[in-house]
């Protein structure tokens, strides 16, 4: 059969959030093509897209996409011979080889038979959320993110962020590095099945479903205490800390954990950043008066957070930034 390389090469890759680096499972880290649909299942995220081919196979999922990418073809050619996956281009060929026997368990994973419509900025929201949660499992309150049908919240006991939005939802923890795994989608259905958080993009055809967590979440009154703040200072953040965002992230460690150092005293709001390569800082004037205050927060949901607001108060040993249905709250470092 021919097909568009960069069509096909999109599904594949709106699909990876499945597939685990290493075989955590019996063909975690492979594609199976079976169905009529091509599918990926590391354990902890399942997500399936529809493709018709003739066969039935396993195959290793960085190789196919590292061969596609590499191709310049706008159209290729896929045929399977002899247990092998044939992509042929312009004077050019090469053979995967595939597991024909199916081991990878996604039976196990269960299957919506009808799914709500979701909430705009549903999945956007989650991703913001899960920027603040702790990347280890040891506590997994501090490492999911807590969803009710009204509220989206998360916390890694230093850092604490609240959206109150119609979910259109049921309670669940869902966890941080899975949902940050997802490839960006417009979610248009949303569905809670056996602990299984299912989202389906209806135009690409494509669904991933996310293993939530058991259990209650922190109390709340301990929750509206940390975004209290009494004897608070109001500053203005400048515009121009976005661009510094931007230029900073270059010298962070991961795509998932791009951290820096916010220090902020009476004329300047500095921006720090450093992996094992390398360094970087830039400094800003401000207008504040009082302390020098530090912070370690996620580049990218600051981001995220001065799209909506750039005035933040502070105060009993922290920074609040809010605006509308969001409040966003640091501990500061002493």
């Amino acid at each position: 059969m021919k097909i568009n390389r960069q069509e096909f090469l999109g599904k594949l890759k709106s699909i990876l959030s499945g597939v685990s680096k290493t075989e955590t499972l019996e063909q975690s880290n492979c594609f199976v093509f079976s169905d009529n649909m091509i599918t990926a299942f590391n354990g902890e995220v399942f997500a399936a897209t529809e493709f018709q081919f003739d066969n039935e196979f396993a195959v290793n999922a960085n190789d196919i996409v590292q061969l596609l990418s590499r191709i310049p073809d706008e159209e290729i050619a896929m045929v399977y011979k002899d247990s092998q996956l044939i992509i042929s281009g312009k004077k050019k060929r090469a053979g995967l080889v595939t597991q024909q026997e199916i081991l990878l368990p996604i039976d196990t994973v269960p299957r919506p038979e009808k799914m709500r419509i979701a909430k705009k900025d549903f999945l956007k929201n989650l991703q913001m959320a899960a920027k603040i949660c702790a990347t280890t499992n040891e506590n997994h309150l501090i490492s999911h993110v807590h969803v009710t049908p009204n509220i989206i919240e998360s916390t890694d006991r230093y850092r604490f962020l609240r959206i109150q939005m119609d979910t259109g939802a049921k309670e669940m923890l869902i966890p941080a590095t899975a949902i940050l795994s997802v490839n960006s989608m417009h979610v248009t259905h949303i569905e809670l099945v056996k602990n299984w958080l299912f989202l389906k993009n209806q135009d690409k055809k494509i669904m991933i479903a996310v293993c939530c967590g058991e259990g209650e979440y922190f109390k709340s009154e301990m929750l509206e205490s940390v975004c209290a703040i009494k004897n608070a200072n109001t500053i203005q953040l400048p515009e121009e800390v976005g661009k510094m965002i931007d230029r900073s992230s270059v010298m962070t460690e991961n795509s998932m954990e791009k951290e820096a150092q916010i220090v902020i005293d009476s004329s300047s709001i500095t921006i720090k950043t450093q992996k094992e390569s390398g360094w970087y800082e830039e400094k800003q004037k401000i207008k504040y008066e009082g302390e020098e205050i530090k912070m370690t927060v996620n580049l990218s949901l600051l981001k995220d957070i001065l799209s909506k607001t750039n005035k933040a108060i502070i105060g009993d040993g922290k920074i609040k930034m809010e605006e509308d249905n969001m409040e966003f709250v640091v501990s500061l470092e002493k």
